[in-house]
């Protein structure tokens, strides 16, 4: 009975153990089920979202393609247009009104964009035109070119649209239902059966451009001082500021600040004291010199193209006025055009000033600066100097690095100027007009020490050189003639009827003057003197000689005095620390130089220039001829006049002869601000934004951070603030602190533009608002704007007036 019972228990086992098996295997086939399931879907997802995003490919390519296109024609629009809006004093014009000229602006953009693409149904010649944009790449053309998976397969119509019913100007040029198609294909270009389509519209909306804004060369500026800007960095640590726009710096007739940015007069110009100021301009112009003391300047950004353009009287890194043990080091570095009237000068100790770009120091004495004109004249009697470009290295232990330059023209040559050989802490008074004595070297490029070389030898003369002018004997008495009487007569240098020329100079230091003697030399033998100085070798080694001095019986002992005044040079060069590091060093640069260029290297000095860079005199003047005028422009009217060719030489201009004492009374109406603004000064706010203005009569003071536009014919302060936007001063521009200046168009336009639709909303015959800066704006009238634009896109980039609208996946509305 017991073995009966355990058969049937086992029978009962068995049975539970293939149940069991039986639901795991139903199990395993329903989850392998759903795994493939899962898996096609996946496959299908990931499918549809390939062609998805394929779609939006070819949907962007064809809207960049658009894109453009209408750039280009917006460009050719809005120069058609502008031609024929009237300028500054033009009282007739084909559009005299902003209505007038933005409606033809927007019927010529529409009409180039019809004429490209059509107007009306659909036309195959359009669907080519666009599908000619796609950069995407078609996997089935690879495999068989006349099978396309990837196209614009058609569009309903383009048409125009106005703004309004009322509005009969075209705003909208629109492609309607335009669908891009995306099919899938395998590997050997059979299609797959997965297909996608995005249909859209494509809208080009004209942007809103305003025509009556000449005045916007100076919505670029970030600072216009009329008077000289001044940028102050205290005595303490060296402040930081970083100027972004175009700036302007005038020029006064009474000097200012004497002894903090200069050791003489300031009369305006672009001045630095104590601060590290980096310039991002397009045009940083002063109408004087540009002065820097104690500062490390950049102008323009090393990582950038060169495109900034300096326009100046003259640049020079200054010092304190007692040269103290402290040594007051400046820095200056630019990456750009440098168009110099004068002077480029490194007065200061340790100068480092590193030149990238190109540099014209265009005046050879041909184009009259202001210098010569106003209260500044009356202190010459002669301004030789101050009319011939050059550069000068007067700081010991200063370096020039000009190995990056594309173009270097000196037009001009150095003078030793000896109005003061010393310096004291208070200026000697002396009789008015000051007696400047000058000589002109033979060098272009030159080196203070230099001036040594045109100094009659004191073997040559009856006394010392230089003697106390009490002392000095009559001019005839001086050289001693006889046996080597013809010092470097052999070479036809010196005129042996007249060869030496005294200079007086008087000392502010011990009060007391000195008489020095100069050479004098024959015409046009300044320069070949000087090149024979700063060339000479060792006569020992028969080179570095000209074929014609060598060999002349006679003339060695005179060959050995050139020989021991080059060595000696050479010391006082050793001693002076200067460093230039040339055009010449590792460039191809090309050089015009009307004298000698001293030019450094290790302890001598080397004047050669190779002559394949070498420029002609003809091509010289043929670029720097019409450089002056342009300056004139820039200055003046802070416009450069581009019709102007900088290839066409002119004759001398005239700067007294233009209208405009200050750029400013070129933008604004300078008595209507006084006689109506005399009261204001405090910033007016504009709705809806944080922008301010400021009108004012009087000085201005800014002394938290400022959005907006400040116009005032007195002073501008800015003490510690920054400042976005546009500033606009009649006197002088004072800046004190750390911080920014920006130019902004953007608010500058905005706050112009809610003005104008403001004040166009007046009834006839309101006053204009004195808080409203249009108000004062000559070139910009509120009968010039149109209706309210504020709704209209104004941005200039496709990008901004173009877009989507009714995207939808697949075809059909």
């Amino acid at each position: 009975m017991r073995k009966d019972k355990h058969i049937g228990n086992n029978g009962s086992t068995f049975i539970t153990v293939v149940v069991a098996v039986a639901f795991m295997a139903v199990l395993a086939a329903i989850i392998i089920a759903v795994s493939s399931a899962n898996l096609q879907m996946k496959q299908i997802e990931y499918a549809a979202k390939k062609n998805f995003y394929t779609d939006e490919q070819i949907l962007d390519d064809i809207y960049h393609g658009i894109g453009k296109v209408s750039a280009e024609y917006l460009a050719r629009s809005y120069t058609e247009v502008l031609g024929k809006v009237p300028q500054a004093g033009e009282t007739t014009a084909v559009y005299d009104t902003q209505e007038k000229a933005f409606q033809a602006f927007s019927n010529s953009f529409v009409e180039r964009l019809k004429d490209k693409y059509g107007y009306g149904d659909e036309t195959q010649d359009t669907l080519e035109l666009l599908q000619s944009y796609i950069t995407v790449e078609d996997p089935a053309k690879v495999v068989n070119p006349a099978n396309s998976s990837i196209e614009v397969s058609s569009y309903r119509c383009t048409e125009v649209l106005p703004v309004s019913a009322t509005d009969s100007t075209h705003f909208q040029y629109a492609f309607r239902d335009v669908v891009v198609k995306y099919r899938a294909t395998d590997s050997k270009g059979a299609e797959t059966g997965f297909e996608s389509a995005i249909t859209t519209d494509i809208i080009i909306e004209v942007p809103y451009i305003n025509f009556f804004q000449d005045s916007s060369r100076i919505l670029d500026y970030a600072l216009i001082g009329n008077q000289g800007i001044y940028i102050d960095g205290g005595d303490g640590n060296q402040s930081i500021r970083t100027i972004s726009g175009s700036v302007y710096a005038g020029i006064s007739e009474a000097s200012w600040n004497v002894d903090r940015y200069r050791d003489e007069g300031i009369y305006g110009g672009l001045n630095l004291y104590n601060v590290k100021a980096a310039f991002t301009s397009n045009y940083l112009i002063s109408k004087g010199d540009i002065n820097i003391r104690k500062s490390e300047i950049s102008i323009g950004s090393p990582a950038t193209k060169a495109d900034t353009q300096v326009w100046t009287e003259s640049i020079r890194t200054v010092e304190n006025r007692d040269r103290s043990e402290v040594i007051e080091q400046s820095f200056l570095a630019v990456n750009g055009d440098l168009y110099v009237a004068n002077d480029l000068e490194l007065n200061a100790r340790k100068s480092v000033v590193t030149l990238s770009g190109n540099y014209y120091g265009y005046n050879n004495g041909r184009y009259a600066t202001w210098e010569k004109s106003g209260e500044r004249a009356k202190n010459y009697e002669h301004k030789e100097h101050t009319q011939s470009s050059a550069i000068i290295i007067n700081g010991n232990d200063s370096k020039l690095d000009m190995s990056r330059l594309k173009t270097l023209i000196i037009s001009g040559v150095a003078y030793v100027d000896m109005a003061s050989k010393a310096y004291s802490t208070t200026p000697l008074p002396l009789p008015s007009p000051i007696t400047i004595e000058e000589y002109a070297t033979g060098e272009s490029l030159a080196l203070k020490v230099n001036q040594y070389i045109y100094l009659a030898p004191s073997s040559r003369l009856t006394t010392t050189n230089p003697v106390k002018s009490s002392e000095a004997p009559k001019l005839e008495d001086v050289w001693v003639y006889g046996t080597g009487d013809e010092w470097f007569g052999f070479l036809g240098f010196v005129n042996p009827e007249k060869p030496v020329i005294p200079k007086n100079v008087v000392n502010n230091t011990t009060k007391e003057a000195y008489t020095y003697y100069y050479l004098n030399f024959e015409d046009g033998m300044k320069k070949e003197y000087a090149n024979l100085v700063l060339n000479m070798q060792d006569p020992a080694s028969n080179n570095g000689m000209k074929v014609d001095i060598l060999g002349n019986e006679g003339k060695d002992s005179q060959i050995e005095e050139i020989w021991e005044l080059k060595e000696a040079l050479k010391d006082r060069v050793k001693n002076s620390g200067v460093d230039v590091v040339t055009v010449t060093e590792g460039t191809k640069a090309q050089i015009y130089s009307q004298g000698a260029m001293s030019i450094v290297s290790g302890e001598d000095i080397d004047p050669i220039v190779p002559i394949d860079q070498q420029i002609s005199l003809d091509k010289a003047n043929a670029m720097v001829g019409n450089m002056h005028t342009h300056y004139i422009q820039l200055y003046d009217k802070l416009n450069p006049q581009e019709s102007l060719s900088m290839a066409t030489p002119v004759g001398p201009d005239n700067p007294e002869a233009l209208s405009a004492n200050y750029p400013m009374a070129e933008f604004v109406d300078i008595d209507l601000l006084g006689a109506i603004a005399s009261n204001l000064g405090e910033p007016y706010s504009y709705r809806d934004s944080h922008y301010l203005s400021i009108v004012s009569s009087s000085d201005v003071e800014i002394n938290s951070n400022f959005n907006g536009i400040i116009i005032s014919t007195g002073d501008v302060i800015i003490d510690g603030a920054e400042v976005n936007g546009l500033v606009i001063a009649g006197g002088k521009i004072l800046i004190k602190g750390s911080g920014k200046i920006e130019a902004n168009r953007s608010i500058v336009q905005a706050i112009l533009d809610e003005e104008m639709r403001e004040e166009s909303k007046q009834k006839d015959g309101t006053a204009p608002n004195p808080d409203y800066v249009i108000t004062y704006l000559k070139e910009i009238k509120v009968e010039q704007t149109g209706s309210d634009n504020s709704h209209r896109i104004s941005g200039t980039d496709y990008t901004e007036y173009m877009s989507y609208e009714n995207w939808r996946k697949g075809e059909g509305n």
